[in-house]
């Protein structure tokens, strides 16, 4: 389990996911239960790192999951499980931006004032990314932080990036370019104030 200042962000998807999202889709309830089992410690992480509140992300996650049962008879076990799934959490983040405009610039301001100063390495065993490298991500553009995200958080190709959140795979480069760049130098400004 992860700490408060650390983040799990090893890669939860497999074959398998795809396999009971398929039984799901033919009325297997219990695979849908196992399934939920599998991925939602994922995408709460992946809500949390949006909005920084575990209560909220815990909300979202299980509207997420509500949107995905609801779906699963569009699911196709040809379509990669993780594209499918994240693509609904996407839009269930979209569509609490919009009903939440005002909570979510008072979370950002929060977490600016409250984020974690404990420095760390950026990854440990390669699955645990630095309160000070999350904290840099969580105040990147809205675009850049999803893409990043996506990436970090299931090791995303652009392809898959691209059919997730619906743009064009130069979009995705264009904006991975650029959270990269801003995190870069998010880093070594905030390194430069500790010298």
């Amino acid at each position: 389990m992860a700490t408060n200042d650390t983040i799990n962000i090893a890669a939860n998807f497999c074959d398998e996911d795809g396999r009971l999202m398929a039984c799901a889709a033919k009325g297997d309830d219990t695979a849908f239960e196992e399934l939920v089992d599998r991925c939602q410690d994922g995408v709460i992480q992946y809500f949390k790192m949006l909005c920084r509140d575990s209560h909220i992300a815990e909300d979202l996650a299980q509207e997420a999951f509500i949107k995905l049962y609801t779906s699963r008879n569009r699911y196709r076990r040809t379509a990669k499980f993780k594209t499918f799934f994240y693509r609904i959490a996407y839009h269930t983040w979209v569509d609490y931006g919009r009903r939440h405009r005002a909570t979510l610039v008072s979370l950002t301001e929060v977490s600016e004032l409250t984020a974690p100063q404990v420095k760390e390495p950026l990854f440990e065993q390669d699955t645990l990314l630095s309160a000070e490298i999350l904290d840099a991500v969580v105040r990147l553009p809205e675009k850049q932080k999803q893409v990043l995200l996506l990436h970090l958080l299931d090791d995303f190709t652009h392809a898959d990036i691209a059919k997730t959140l619906s743009i064009p795979r130069g979009t995705v480069k264009s904006r991975m370019h650029h959270a990269l760049q801003s995190l870069r130098s998010t880093l070594k400004t905030d390194e430069h104030h500790e010298t």
